[in-house]
């Protein structure tokens, strides 16, 4: 409204306020204002109530979308971020997935749709983040600690993932993905995968000195697998525990494997020499063992059991008397149900 209209609306109420013959109605026009007045007020009131309220519920829906009817026992999984790549582990499952550099394809981390995930985060060394940019979420790993918290994915579908804080000069090959599927078909494929990580496994490769190999040759005895490469310095200083091992246990049957990744011929060769190793040593350029057995760091050594089941799994520089006390109970067959 201009001042000129506004000017002439108060003069026009001053005169009816002061016109005896006006009195009514000017009393009837200031009801009317004031309940004017009134509906103005109270549909402000309703419209900020509903603002609010739309600001408080909805973000929340967004994030939590309802659980699906009947989910119960929610999937719990520990994710672990490490130079370059990253491992998800479901707990009580024994179901794993590695990935990231030299070790084979990218990881996949499945989830039920609609149904939270409570996820553990750990860092194996420096700090990383859990970044999945299409969810527009981002959690960061941080050593020393675990950060927990619900993942919820609405849709069915597959989104990528990365590492989302500098990490070193291989940060950008730490992709993953999420991969979410209805309730029923990741009740499936849990079960599915878990029945097949509790099954035998096979392993076969190319030898350092010519020819191929197979753990199926020595099916029905002991099998000892240390993952290991020539750049590691834990490989090398520690290998001479594993030799003292070997001459201790060979002669009782139980058969030893050296696995070399992202290692070349040449250079495998010399550590082998070097290190004095007697047994076999496949190598493994691609990675293919290595993601086979979950491998995340080297070095690592694995206990097969007589069927070529995976009983022990001995990470960094085992003790002598570590590995020794896990071959003599699977000897003496007091070990053979013990998890990894």
């Amino acid at each position: 409204m201009k001042v000129e209209e506004q000017v002439r609306a108060a003069l026009e109420s001053v005169a009816l306020a002061t016109r005896p013959d006006e009195q009514g109605a000017y009393e009837r026009f200031l009801r009317r204002r004031v309940r004017r007045d009134r509906m103005q007020v109270a549909m402000a009131a309703v419209l900020l109530v509903v603002l609010l309220a739309g600001a408080v519920v909805l973000p929340g829906r967004l994030r939590r979308p309802p659980v699906m009817a009947g989910a119960v026992g929610s999937p719990t999984v520990d994710v672990t971020a490490f130079q370059w790549g990253w491992r998800f582990a479901y707990a009580g499952t024994g179901v794993r997935a590695t990935g990231g550099l030299g070790l084979g394809r990218t990881p996949e981390l499945v989830v039920p749709v609609g149904q939270p995930v409570r996820i553990r985060l750990h860092s194996d060394d420096v700090i990383h983040s859990f970044s999945v940019p299409s969810l527009r979420f981002e959690r960061q790993s941080i050593p020393g600690r675990v950060t927990e918290f619900d993942l919820t994915v609405a849709e069915v579908g597959t989104y990528p993932g990365r590492c989302g804080t500098y990490c070193g000069l291989a940060h950008t090959e730490m992709p993953f993905l999420i991969r979410a599927v209805p309730r029923e078909a990741f009740s499936r494929w849990l079960h599915t995968t878990a029945n097949t990580a509790a099954g035998p496994i096979t392993l076969e490769g190319r030898l350092l000195t010519g020819g191929s190999w197979s753990s199926a040759t020595v099916r029905g005895r002991l099998l000892v697998v240390t993952v290991t490469a020539s750049w590691c310095g834990p490989c090398r200083s520690g290998q001479g525990t594993l030799n003292h091992v070997a001459d201790a246990y060979q002669a009782k049957g139980v058969r030893f494997l050296a696995v070399a990744i992202q290692d070349t011929k040449p250079r495998a060769l010399g550590f082998a020499r070097t290190s004095r190793i007697t047994y076999p040593m496949l190598l493994d350029p691609s990675g293919t063992i290595a993601q086979r057995l979950q491998v995340t760091a080297v070095p690592v050594t694995f206990v097969l059991d007589r069927d070529g089941r995976i009983t022990a799994r001995l990470e960094g520089q085992s003790a002598r008397r570590t590995i020794s006390a896990r071959l003599d109970a699977l000897l003496s067959g007091k070990d053979d149900n013990q998890p990894p």
